[in-house]
């Protein structure tokens, strides 16, 4: 698998060893994509290409250094880049790559090319049969990536991947945050999941009243919830529980969220569609429980912030464009779904408000985490949908809204557009609403 690739870091860190690093972390990707796009007079336009990338970090006294190459060059020439790149630094950067990680990895879930029929059928299945006139584009992006990862510690490590993207935009406001599908391997988009969404945001946008202002429970639906497992992603990092809030780290073992809540981070191949068998800084993923059934049992972790904790990293560095420093993230972060039905979540909230679609996504301030987001969605009574009200304001302290958490819904969707999150709906206790 992936044998150019292979032989290509190998003799990337090689070289760079000769040259006196300190360290070298070579990484080769190829990614062959094809986007298939199809606007709102109807009209399919297709594009594809194959990019090939070569990265390598590197340390030379103490002073660390890195180069992304994107066009050929030879091997001895990117090493130079890189060396340069450490020199020229006039401080000593810590160096992220000291622990030894002699391992050997073979993995991935690619699956075969689509036929471009199906992915002209994809586009058009959802924008609707006619096109929806509140449409105006719809996209599915294919990649494939083989990826070889090779260190000066022993890390030889090789995978590919297929992950597959739909999504689509619309007039107004909200219509370009719409969620959309996600899958990878084998698995296809679901086109049905882009026209409950649009369905659902141009019924809540629909002219209606405002908004009582006041603490009520209020449902939320998966696109609305994975904004805010996008903010508890931040929330239960390393980098927080170590320099922000560091009477975090008191609170393993104990509960700080309601029963409902289990929060999970698998980065590993397979689980999602961000699956790696390494995270960005070289350590094996794996599956990490952060919360369970509210209990506070781990953060997501670099080296750095696990050595601060006095543990083991976890798997969990992400690095978000080549050459960034890498940062806890996730890779496959989802709040567990639950039994119920979103219907029989709206019975047992009974009067209060549902929360459908994002119309500005979510900001979260000050040390207290408070959490806020724009959304259009329904007054409830007696578990029914009464009138539209938005778009309505949602406020609350992330603290507060894990201990607000009654129920999660069986419906775990997956974001299209936030790297590695998912969360089913939600029901939630009590939220402060005010206008937007």
């Amino acid at each position: 698998m992936n044998d150019a690739a292979a032989i290509a870091v190998r003799r990337l860190v090689a070289l760079a060893a000769e040259q006196g690093a300190e360290h070298a972390h070579a990484r080769v990707e190829t990614v062959h994509s094809v986007a298939t796009t199809l606007d709102h007079t109807g009209s399919l336009a297709e594009c594809s290409g194959t990019s090939t990338t070569h990265e390598l970090d590197v340390v030379v006294d103490g002073k660390a250094g890195c180069v992304v190459v994107s066009a050929p060059v030879r091997a001895e020439q990117v090493v130079q880049l890189a060396l340069h790149s450490a020199m020229s630094r006039r401080a000593s950067t810590p160096d992220r790559w000291t622990e030894r990680a002699e391992l050997a990895i073979q993995a991935g879930e690619h699956g075969a090319l689509c036929s471009p029929e199906r992915r002209s059928a994809l586009v058009r299945a959802a924008i609707g049969t006619p096109p929806d006139a509140a449409v105006l584009g719809a996209e599915h992006v294919e990649e494939h990536r083989a990826v070889a990862v090779a260190s000066i510690e022993g890390l030889d490590a090789r995978w590919r991947q297929t992950r597959r993207s739909l999504w689509h935009w619309i007039d107004g406001p909200g219509g370009q945050h719409l969620e959309g599908s996600v899958a990878w391997g084998d698995r296809m988009p679901d086109p049905s999941m882009l026209r409950h969404a649009r369905e659902e945001l141009l019924a809540a946008r629909a002219p209606g009243a405002a908004a009582a202002a006041g603490r009520m429970p209020v449902l939320l639906a998966p696109a609305v919830a994975i904004q805010v497992v996008n903010a508890l992603s931040g929330l239960l990092s390393g980098v927080t529980a170590t320099r922000r809030l560091v009477a975090l780290q008191d609170k393993v073992g104990r509960r700080i969220a309601s029963s409902a809540v289990t929060l999970v981070d698998d980065g590993c191949v397979g689980a999602g569609p961000f699956g790696a068998p390494i995270d960005d800084e070289g350590v094996p993923t794996r599956c990490n429980v952060l919360l369970e059934a509210g209990v506070l049992r781990a953060f997501l972790h670099t080296r750095e912030s696990a050595a601060e904790c006095g543990i083991e990293p976890n798997g969990c560095a992400v690095r978000p464009q080549h050459c960034d420093a890498t940062r806890p993230g996730p890779r496959g972060l989802r709040l567990m779904a639950g039994v119920d039905s979103p219907d029989r979540l709206r019975d047992v909230l009974g009067d209060g408000f549902e929360a459908v679609a994002v119309a500005r996504p979510a900001q979260v301030t000050g040390l207290r985490a408070q959490f806020s987001i724009d959304v259009f969605g329904w007054e409830i009574r007696d578990g029914r949908r009464t009138r539209t009200l938005g778009p309505v304001r949602l406020s609350c302290g992330l603290f507060a809204w894990l201990r607000e958490v009654r129920a999660c819904g069986e419906d775990l969707a997956h974001s299209a557009l936030l790297t590695g999150l998912a969360a089913p709906s939600v029901l939630v206790g009590s939220i402060e609403l005010g206008a937007a």
